[in-house]
């Protein structure tokens, strides 16, 4: 999971039904929840389809991660995501946007996505050697924390 960091095409946003409870993260911006889960790629369109999971399969290649509803009137929100795993991956494939804690148990990612179709969300991809057992992601946007959820690898 955290060793190859990859953001799969339309990464930003997806389109899909919105909760019904929201809470306020600013006066523009409300969330709906905040969802894990497996990314499903169409390789012949190269769209990608969420399925949410609390429990996902540790196979290299697979892609997860977290989709979050919500609604704004800004163009875009900036999130931040820290994600805490059982123990150290065997590597990390980090970006320009990524930083890894010194015991390489948590790493931080920030992204400034757009908002008009109503979810922002965030994709990593499984590689050999990464860790099973509880993920813990905890999502802040536009530096207020919105929600938190834990991710079942086995």
């Amino acid at each position: 999971m955290l060793s190859a960091l990859v953001l799969l095409p339309r990464a930003a946003i997806s389109a899909g039904s919105v909760m019904s409870k929201g809470s306020a993260i600013d006066e523009d911006t409300v969330h709906y929840g905040l969802e894990v889960g497996e990314f499903v790629l169409n390789r012949s369109t190269g769209e990608h389809k969420f399925v949410p999971k609390e429990r996902i399969e540790m196979v290299p290649g697979k892609a997860f991660g977290w989709r979050m509803a919500l609604r704004s009137s800004k163009r875009t929100v900036t999130w931040s995501e820290a994600m805490s795993l059982p123990y150290a991956p065997t590597q990390w494939g980090v970006a320009p946007n990524v930083t890894v804690s010194q015991d390489r148990t948590r790493s931080v990612t920030t992204e400034t996505q757009r908002t008009e179709r109503g979810y922002i969300e965030h994709t990593w991809i499984f590689v050999e050697g990464d860790p099973t057992g509880k993920y813990h992601l905890s999502i802040s946007v536009d530096g207020v924390e919105a929600d938190d959820a834990y991710l079942h690898v086995y």
